[in-house]
């Protein structure tokens, strides 16, 4: 598992049922997908920067939690779905200290990843930077041959 910040943008109505009833949808959800919610920071009614879906305002919630990577494309599409949502973000959070048991599974997972393609570029580049070391170390123990023109 990996921590994480979800940012929401949630629709804003007077009632704080509907704001409660989304904040309780995507909590519910992440909890589904094998994640847990770390912490939550409600900023409150915001005015926004531009009209989206024709609101001026919104409610921004701060969620910290951790979840496994392969799970977040599952969350994002059950996101899309909601209608009261206006914005979602999420962002990879290095600050926060995962519990050992969580942490533990995160490096289970990091060590089973196939390995990137840039690291397979490095590594074959760093083969090539070897080998004509070896090629000249080679030409230098030849012994020189004398021609005929000479």
């Amino acid at each position: 598992m990996r921590a994480y910040e979800l940012l929401l943008l949630i629709r804003f109505n007077p009632d704080e049922a509907a704001i409660n009833q989304v904040t309780e949808q995507v909590t519910d959800l992440v909890e589904a997908k094998g994640g847990q919610i770390l912490k939550t920071n409600v900023w409150g009614k915001r005015k926004l920067a531009y009209p989206i879906d024709n609101q001026s305002n919104g409610f921004y919630i701060l969620l910290n939690l951790a979840v496994a990577p392969s799970a977040l494309k599952d969350i994002e599409f059950e996101m899309k779905l909601n209608e009261n949502l206006l914005r979602y973000l999420f962002v990879k959070d290095e600050t926060i200290d995962l519990p050992e048991s969580q942490a533990d599974a995160s490096e289970e997972a990091a060590s089973e990843e196939p390995v990137s393609e840039e690291a397979e570029e490095e590594s074959a580049a760093e083969e090539d930077a070897a080998s004509p070391e070896e090629d000249a170390s080679a030409e230098e123990s030849a012994e020189p041959t004398a021609t005929d023109d000479e």
